[in-house]
């Protein structure tokens, strides 16, 4: 439940007086409070914990809102992707690839299976978009909902969804082809959802009211503070964690909805009354979001390393200190600056130019 209240100043018997419109409207429980999102540029990504994904096996449903960077999209990028311990592809996602198709890849028993659909570019960048990618592998179907509508489906794709080991998002899972753009809500099902369920709540939190709550596996909504881990939402689940410079930032009121939102029927009533009027005169500070770059410390264990450690570190950046009359001064903001080593795996040449990814 909102509750607007907005004062309107209106003459009454050649008087002033004050008018408190109140409106009223229910929408659920989309995102009472903080609403972030978590904005990616390459080389960010978020780790799954797949301690997580154990229960996956014959269905999966992965589902998020999406922001493509019109000024990289389309490109040769991986949304997310998840691998077994040979390295091979279980599940991944082309949000899209350069020719501006939709790759949907889900399973795997020697090769994986896939389904892809050319896309508009409306579709995957300049705006907010609500993706859902399904698989049934006893059905043998695999299906794309593109802001609760199908958008794609193919029969015949029965490889099992087992022996994840490593996933990311906003990356490959090796850490080349990196998304550039927003992603909000993703969400990880042991189960095909249906369409139907998909559309109803695709705009609202996943709650106990949800027919497959039981089966949610990771929730991760990126309203925490920068340089934090990602809460998983999920009951029992385990955090996320950020690599790179990912930026979490506040969503704008305009954009809670993601342009989903229909007209609606508000209750108003009015009120009548003497207030007091106070005006402030002084200056808006303007304080922009800066994201930490992360700074990760791994250990050989056995034929494999493990992270045992993961710090955040901020370089000196600025402020806008604005008169609300006046011009604009800058302040620097005090920092850090480490000297780093960047990642030693660079996107091969191949994977940037191939019209059609592996």
């Amino acid at each position: 439940m909102r509750i607007f209240i907005v004062k309107i100043l209106a003459l009454h018997n050649k008087r002033k007086c004050n008018i408190s419109l109140v409106i009223t409207r229910f929408w659920g429980n989309k995102k009472e409070g903080q609403d972030g999102q978590v904005q990616f540029t390459a080389p960010d990504r978020v780790e799954v914990d797949v301690v997580d994904l154990e229960p996956l096996s014959s269905e999966i449903t992965i589902e998020c809102w999406v922001f493509g960077n019109p000024d990289a999209q389309p490109e040769n990028g991986t949304l997310f992707e998840a691998v077994n311990a040979a390295g091979q592809r279980v599940v991944n996602v082309h949000l899209p690839w350069s020719n501006g198709r939709v790759y949907w890849d889900c399973g795997q028993d020697g090769g994986y299976d896939r389904i892809d659909q050319q896309a508009q570019t409306e579709d995957y960048e300049g705006q907010w978009n609500h993706w859902a990618f399904v698989k049934d592998a006893e059905a043998g179907l695999m299906q794309i909902y593109l802001n609760g509508v199908l958008f794609h489906s193919g029969e015949g794709k029965d490889n099992l969804i087992e022996g994840i080991v490593k996933m990311n998002l906003g990356t490959s899972g090796n850490g080349n082809n990196r998304y550039n753009g927003r992603v909000d809500d993703f969400r990880i099902w042991s189960q095909a959802l249906d369409g139907e369920t998909i559309a109803s709540w695709l705009n609202r939190q996943p709650t106990a009211w949800h027919p497959n709550y039981e089966a949610l596996l990771v929730d991760y909504r990126f309203d925490g503070a920068n340089g934090t881990e990602e809460v998983n939402h999920t009951p029992g689940g385990h955090p996320g964690f950020h690599h790179g410079s990912t930026l979490r930032r506040n969503t704008p009121g305009r954009e809670r909805f993601k342009g989903q939102e229909q007209g609606f029927r508000p209750w108003l009533g009015f009120g009548r009354g003497e207030y007091l009027e106070f005006v402030a005169d002084g200056s808006i500070l303007n304080l922009r979001p800066v994201a930490p770059l992360s700074l990760s410390t791994w250990e050989v264990a056995g034929n494999e390393v493990a992270m045992t450690d993961l710090t955040y570190h901020y370089a000196p950046g600025e402020t806008e200190w604005i008169p609300l009359f006046g011009d604009t001064v800058v302040y620097p903001i005090p920092g850090e600056v480490s000297e780093l080593t960047s990642d030693p795996h660079p996107p091969s040449s191949s994977a940037s130019s191939s019209p059609r990814p592996s």
